[in-house]
């Protein structure tokens, strides 16, 4: 049985760009960098682990005003 997507370890963290940005396709936009500035900007960024360790970088943010929320992959 394969595990299906899950929130990266601090361990994953600490190499997240190597397997995101560094590796063959891999853009700055799925960095831990790029999550903090998201971050600053009221975006929640979610490091998301795939089940075949391909790795996302997941950013949400919540709009209270009008009830809903929203979510993106950037690249």
């Amino acid at each position: 049985m394969t595990a299906g997507p899950r929130l990266a370890t601090p361990s994953e963290l600490a190499t997240w760009d190597e397997h995101t940005v560094r590796a063959p396709g891999g853009h700055a936009y799925q960095s831990v960098a790029w999550g903090e500035h998201r971050a600053r900007l009221g975006w929640t960024p979610l490091f998301v682990v795939l089940d075949d360790q391909r790795r996302a970088l997941v950013l949400t943010r919540r709009a209270p005003v009008v009830g809903s929320a929203s979510a993106y992959v950037p690249r």
